[in-house]
């Protein structure tokens, strides 16, 4: 007989055989993934050993898929259900799909804070004031993953004073125009400020930075609400004093302070703040850019 012959019927007989045995043996593949963002683990709830795992990567349509066996190790429990990925990024601390984790939350009594209010390029005779205010009554904010950065919205109260030197009072005319002069002749001991209040709403990024550190950036709408100053002196022999409350001026309905403010989680924190619109309309009082700076009680 021909042994090419024989060489093909044996190999016809054998390459069938070969093949079904190939199919039939477990195979291990190693695949290089990347951009993975998630993995997850998935049983069949206790029916089997047999868990499947799911790989989520972009770029590769449908997601790769292999599964393979493992032994329970305390029957009647059931194997892990899901897990994912825990990613170490910045601004992340454990798992982003925390089940506690609450991404809109309430906000009530927060950022109680004082401070100084210092005159910036105004007269001379504008000295420095303090503030007293709470940023946040109310509000609401979101963060969208846990330990992220959280978006807060606010509404408060801030009540602020600026005074004059001891050497001017503030005056009014007719119109309601506040103005700064000397204090008349013959008198001394004089005391003048201007007295604001104004609804504030704040809007910023607050983040968590860790060991309860923050950090909070944002702006402030304030809704100025009233405006009156003061005037006190007396005569040198002391037989007059002269006293006055201006009101009815004329203030903008709308201010903005650009704030920043680091510190403590529920302890106490650092702020300062900038003031770049003037109290008062153009042409109606004197102008009133200021920066305020001090300390805030973090509740």
């Amino acid at each position: 007989m021909n042994i090419n012959l024989l060489k093909f019927i044996a190999i016809a007989a054998v390459l069938p055989l070969a093949l079904s045995l190939s199919a039939q043996e477990r195979v291990d593949t190693i695949a290089v993934l990347r951009n993975v963002s998630s993995v997850v683990l998935t049983s069949d709830g206790g029916k089997s050993s047999e868990i499947t795992v799911e790989v989520n990567a972009s770029g590769y349509a449908p997601s790769y898929t292999y599964t393979y066996s493992t032994d329970v190790s305390e029957p009647g429990e059931p194997p892990v259900r899901t897990d994912s990925i825990s990613l170490d990024l910045p601004f992340m601390r454990g798992n982003a799909r925390d089940p506690k984790h609450r991404r809109f939350y309430a906000i009530w009594g927060k950022d109680v804070r004082v401070g100084a209010v210092v005159p910036v390029d105004n007269d001379p005779a504008l000295k420095t004031g303090w503030e007293l205010g709470i940023g946040k009554i109310l509000g609401v904010g979101f963060r969208p993953w846990h330990g992220g950065p959280a978006l807060e919205l606010g509404a408060g109260l801030v009540y602020r004073n600026l005074r004059l030197d001891n050497g001017h009072v503030f005056g009014s005319d007719s119109r309601g125009v506040l103005y700064i002069e000397p204090v008349p002749e013959g008198c001394h001991k004089s005391s003048s400020k201007l007295e604001l209040w104004a609804v504030e709403i704040p809007l910023g990024i607050r983040q968590e930075l860790g060991n309860s550190f923050y950090v909070d950036l944002g702006v402030s709408m304030t809704l100025n609400f009233s405006a009156k100053a003061t005037r006190n002196y007396r005569s040198i022999d002391g037989t007059v004093k002269y006293s006055q409350t201006l009101s009815h001026l004329h203030q903008r309905n709308i201010g903005m302070d650009l704030r920043f403010s680091i510190g403590w989680s529920q302890v106490v924190g650092a702020y300062v703040r900038y003031s770049p619109v003037s109290v008062f309309r153009t042409g109606f009082g004197p102008q009133t850019d200021f920066i305020t700076a001090g300390l805030s009680i973090v509740f």
